[in-house]
């Protein structure tokens, strides 16, 4: 009963303050010389539509909840304390059949092998949206203990 309301609390405590989710990292393509070759090169560059960007943001709010348990997890095995906050940004590549792959965890705190191991299990499930290109992304899930 306690861990069942303990998750109960988290969820709702990542849900309602919604901190970190979104930091969109687009490659943007880098200024060649002044020759034109180099921006020629860009003008074949492919840009993702606002509306697919717009998906991969959703779907990523959507899983904040899911990840929510993670923290949980990692609070059960005592790695974060209790009334602790943390964050954990990941970076990713969506893959054109809209699955993850190139999954790395670029920034976390406090440090936890359970938090890393569920997020990781849970991403390498993801499917997004489709895309004509990979897109690299990576978010930034929040979590804090009430």
């Amino acid at each position: 009963m306690k861990a069942s309301a303990t998750a109960i609390i988290l969820t709702l405590a990542v849900w309602a303050m919604a901190c970190g989710g979104g930091e969109k990292k687009v490659e943007e393509p880098v200024a060649g010389d002044d020759d034109g070759a180099a921006q020629h090169e860009q003008s074949q560059e492919y840009i993702v539509p606002q509306e697919k960007l717009d998906a991969v943001q959703r779907y990523m709010d959507r899983q904040r909840n899911f990840i929510a348990y993670c923290w949980g997890d990692a609070l059960e095995a005592g790695e974060v304390e209790t009334g602790q906050s943390g964050h954990i940004t990941l970076s990713f590549q969506v893959q054109t059949d809209g699955t993850v792959g190139n999954i790395k965890i670029s920034e976390e705190e406090p440090k936890s092998k359970t938090l890393e191991s569920c997020v990781l299990e849970k991403a390498r499930r993801w499917k997004i949206t489709t895309l004509e290109k990979p897109l690299d992304y990576s978010y930034t899930f929040g979590f804090s203990n009430l």
